[in-house]
């Protein structure tokens, strides 16, 4: 009696205090769907502990189902503290240690993983030995019976559940792809943090809807991705505004000076000033998240039918490292929303015209 009674005080402590134990197991965060599961199975467990008591008062008649299925959940739920546990240890010994929103973060590597897949390998057989064991079945203990169905099942489904933590492992032995980085996935118009590298599938943060994005392991790797995080030079990541400019008007008359069609040289003077004023004024704004030892860049990379077309190039500072979307959307979105203001604000001071302009040749027609 006075076991039982410490059983279920226990199981209250745990029910009160599973913010904290998820807290603890997760860097801080609070994970709702693991505290709704865990406060579930405190729940189920003091229901099949007072459910056992009142039949077992009323009746003797009884086999004790209820105390077998709260035993049950005692081995599920030990089973997974410890793998939480042991996971937490190995992360932090075999992980990488990271900094991330100015805090010391440890996240997985291939070889935490590893020590995890041989964790919850042992947790699992462990687990169903003792739940049989405590059911009183123990001749599914032989190789026949259900630890050799299991494997059965295990092997004949391999093709459905073993690609996901393949491919998993592939990612982290890869290190191009880990909790934090912005990567930008072929298919997707927006970019996102990764949040989370899992066995099943990688959680994305999007940066531009604050939504979440769950995606497949086996899926993810099959993309074209760019990882916006790990750059491929100390510039920084380069990014381009295209904008088109109607030709100027040019009488066909050379200037003395510059042996160039009269109006031209005007044309292009006054577009670099454009340009060169956007320069200036962005390294004085604390919105233009640019690399401050590169200059801005521009150029002409297309002549069309109705205009000139003049690229400028940039490149961003290096990406904050945090899982906070909004972060990651002024540097990449505010500082080319910015920049775009720039330039329209500066093309009305040289008096150009950034609208593409439509061009209609009329002939006459002789009957």
């Amino acid at each position: 009696m006075t076991y039982s009674i410490s059983i279920v005080l226990i199981n209250i402590g745990l029910y009160i205090f599973a913010p904290k134990i998820i807290r603890f197991f997760n860097s801080g965060n609070e994970n709702k769907f693991q505290l709704s599961i865990l406060r579930s199975v405190n729940l189920l467990f003091a229901l099949f502990t007072i459910l056992d008591f009142l039949i077992s008062f009323v009746t003797e008649a009884y086999d004790n189902y209820f105390s077998g299925f709260a035993y049950t959940l005692i081995v599920v739920y030990i089973s997974a503290f410890a793998y939480n546990a042991i996971s937490l240890v190995s992360r932090k010994k075999f992980g990488r240690e990271k900094e991330m929103d100015k805090k010391i973060v440890y996240i997985d590597t291939y070889n935490s993983r590893l020590v995890d897949i041989f964790t919850i390998t042992i947790i699992i057989f462990v687990a169903v030995y003792l739940i049989i064991k405590a059911w009183g079945l123990s001749s599914m203990l032989e190789t026949t019976g259900l630890l050799g169905l299991i494997v059965a099942f295990l092997a004949l489904t391999n093709s459905i559940w073993a690609p996901d933590p393949y491919y998993c492992m592939v990612i982290l032995s890869s290190d191009m792809l880990e909790d934090g980085d912005v990567v930008h996935i072929e298919g997707m118009p927006d970019d996102y943090i990764i949040s989370r590298v899992t066995f099943i599938y990688t959680l994305l943060f999007n940066t531009r809807t604050n939504t979440k994005t769950l995606i497949r392991n086996s899926k993810l790797i099959e993309q074209h991705i760019d990882n916006l995080s790990k750059k491929a030079s100390t510039d920084g990541l380069r990014h381009t505004l295209t904008f088109k400019i109607g030709y100027p008007q040019i009488d066909g008359t050379l200037d003395i000076k510059s042996r160039q069609p009269s109006g031209m040289r005007e044309f292009l003077k006054q577009v670099d000033e454009m340009f060169k004023n956007v320069a200036e004024r962005a390294k004085e704004d604390d919105l233009v998240k640019i690399n401050p030892n590169l200059e801005i860049e521009w150029m002409m990379t297309e002549t069309g039918d109705y205009a000139l077309e003049f690229t400028l190039a940039y490149f961003l500072d290096s990406l904050p490292k945090t899982k906070l979307t909004r972060n990651v959307r002024k540097h990449i979105v505010c500082t080319r929303n910015r920049l775009l203001r720039l330039c329209y604000e500066s093309s009305v001071e040289q008096g150009l015209s950034l609208a593409t302009p439509d061009l209609i040749t009329l002939e006459n027609q002789h009957k």
